[in-house]
């Protein structure tokens, strides 16, 4: 792709539309196909600009989550789309019945897979699913709010004249003990506070929570939904969780990232030479950046 079609192909993602602005209960993939900012891309431009226009293949780590996360939100979704394996009962899966194995057994359900265009899923998977879940409903306030809310629903807005925008929430209600609230789902190795604190920042949840929160302010006049909440759980035994709920001043200096992050996109929507010298950049920074005694402080 060279810079001229790069161009037309982020002022049509970033200016049209399919769906019309609110919220809409769509397909994931109906989702990331209608044109509009996201979240993730906005934070990718933050990184350097050039890599929205990369396609990556996703981590393990983010396949389980995104795998997880279905199942936990759209579990009917989620059997649609996944196929779990038979229990063999430890039996080898090379080896044939006769000789105490399931070779056959393991190979009609790989065929069973193909045919059916599912994802396989292990059996240690789904019990890691099935743990998590229990996990995360032992929580009294999020088991109170996962029962009266909305859940994966797509948001379109405006962020401006030129910019559309667009946000998937994982749980959204208007009518929790809190008010009106978002709740993202995270899975991760560990949800104690003292380190999921820091890789909240670290992964810009912060900045996530204060799109989301304008997203649905910016759909529902008078809404004023101030809440974002995360529900952590680990990957791993026993499980564990934990609620984190993102400070108001934390969100408000978010937001003011993002519109600056949203400023320097719609510049670039609205101007081809802003945005062509821009993919001419090649550096992070424009002038050598100094390393200086401040390192030590992150040691």
């Amino acid at each position: 792709m060279n810079n001229s079609e790069r161009k037309n192909f982020f002022w049509r993602k970033n200016t049209e539309r399919l769906q019309g602005i609110g919220l809409h209960h769509i397909s994931e993939d109906d989702y990331v196909n209608d044109p509009g900012l996201s979240r993730s891309e906005m934070l990718l431009w933050d990184k350097h600009f050039q890599l929205m226009f990369l396609e990556k293949e996703p981590t393990k780590a983010q396949i389980f989550g995104t795998s997880f996360h279905k199942y936990f939100l759209e579990q009917e979704e989620w059997s649609a789309t996944h196929l779990v394996e038979p229990d063999f009962e430890g039996k080898s899966k090379t080896t044939k019945a006769d000789k105490g194995g399931c070779k056959e057994e393991w190979g009609e359900f790989k065929d069973r897979v193909k045919e059916e265009g599912k994802e396989p899923v292990t059996r240690s998977e789904i019990s890691k699913f099935i743990s998590m879940k229990d996990s995360l409903l032992r929580d009294k306030f999020l088991l109170d709010v996962f029962e009266r809310s909305k859940k994966e629903a797509s948001v379109f807005f405006d962020h401006n004249e030129v910019l559309k925008g667009k946000a998937r929430l994982d749980i959204w209600s208007q009518d929790s003990p809190m008010g009106p609230i978002v709740i993202d789902v995270k899975t991760c190795n560990s949800a104690n506070p003292a380190n999921f604190s820091q890789a909240s920042r670290d992964y810009s949840y912060d900045r996530q929570g204060a799109y989301y929160l304008q997203a649905l302010n910016a759909c529902y006049d008078g809404l004023n939904c101030e809440e974002f909440w995360i529900a952590a759980v680990e990957k791993h035994p026993p499980y564990l969780m934990n609620m984190f709920r993102l400070d108001k001043q934390l969100l408000r200096h978010s937001t003011l990232e993002n519109r600056s992050t949203i400023n320097d996109i719609t510049e670039c929507v609205s101007s081809s030479e802003i945005f062509l010298g821009k993919m001419e950049k090649q550096s992070y920074t424009d002038e050598p950046y100094i390393v200086g005694l401040d390192v030590l402080d992150n040691k």
